[in-house]
């Protein structure tokens, strides 16, 4: 059996967003993320030729659409934000879970940086860049492994899962306001890949939550090429998915949040 480009590989599953309050709102699809050592980033490209590095094709990568500035290699993009903000510098493989551009369109709700230990048998760091939408500001929030708790301690407990509790800082949507606190869990990627987020209101409890489940396929020619036939283009579906779900949110008239910028005190930080 081909196991396609080492490190890398093609994620296939199901996203679920549940709105409980103050308007019911649920919705899942379909989709496909890739999964890139960032060393290999090329060399993947190169599988097919429906695939480009840094030029236009049915997809491509390309380095401005992610983290950092253009000019720095992502993977030291990525290194020195962890190390600034956790003391610790990762040295062994990164694996970035998206979406690549199609067709010259590239739309990435959220990125996955998931920082491994040079033999890759544990990570030490998962940086989560968003993007929010309509603004198409980014911010990245880095997440320690194992997690880092108020008291200082960390969770060793659970090596292939973890937890991390921490107020919103990002505006990401329209329809969420800042007064909140996020609640995520990610499982170490294995043969699967498990996301799940909450977002808790301070007095009125869990108002909103993704979840992701994906199934991990070797980066193969074949199987780039059956994800692409399935899904051709899977940016414009989450672009089209998430403004159906805004308009039928404004339908049922749930509350509009401004964006912090816009009023007189600003409290998202953004790049």
């Amino acid at each position: 059996m081909n196991a396609g480009i080492p490190g890398c590989s093609i994620y296939r599953g199901r996203v679920r967003h549940r709105r409980f309050t103050p308007r019911k709102n649920t919705f899942s699809y379909r989709l496909f993320l890739v999964g890139l050592d960032l060393d290999r980033v090329e060399e993947a490209m190169a599988i097919s030729p429906w695939l480009g590095f840094e030029r236009f094709a049915h997809s491509s990568f390309r380095r401005a659409d992610y983290f950092g500035d253009p000019d720095v290699s992502l993977a030291d993009a990525v290194r020195d934000r962890v190390e600034a903000e956790t003391g610790h510098r990762p040295e062994g493989p990164i694996e970035l879970v998206t979406q690549l551009r199609t067709f010259g369109y590239s739309f990435n709700p959220v990125s996955f940086y998931y920082c491994w230990t040079p033999d890759r048998a544990q990570l030490q760091a998962i940086l989560a860049e968003i993007t929010n939408t309509p603004w198409g500001e980014r911010h990245a929030y880095v997440l320690p492994w194992p997690a880092l708790h108020q008291n200082g301690a960390d969770d060793a407990r659970h090596p292939r899962s973890q937890r991390w509790n921490f107020r919103k800082n990002f505006h990401i949507s329209p329809f969420s306001p800042m007064e909140i606190e996020h609640d995520w869990r990610f499982g170490q990627p294995g043969a699967r890949l498990g996301v799940h987020m909450i977002n808790r209101a301070p007095s009125r409890g869990a108002e909103f939550d993704a979840t992701l489940l994906l199934e991990r396929r070797p980066f193969t020619r074949r199987e780039v090429h059956r994800a692409l036939l399935r899904h051709p283009f899977m940016p414009g579906k989450t672009w089209l998915g998430i403004y159906w779900q805004a308009l039928k949110l404004m339908l049922k008239r749930a509350p509009f949040h401004t964006h912090p910028a816009k009023r007189s005190h600003p409290t998202a930080e953004s790049r």
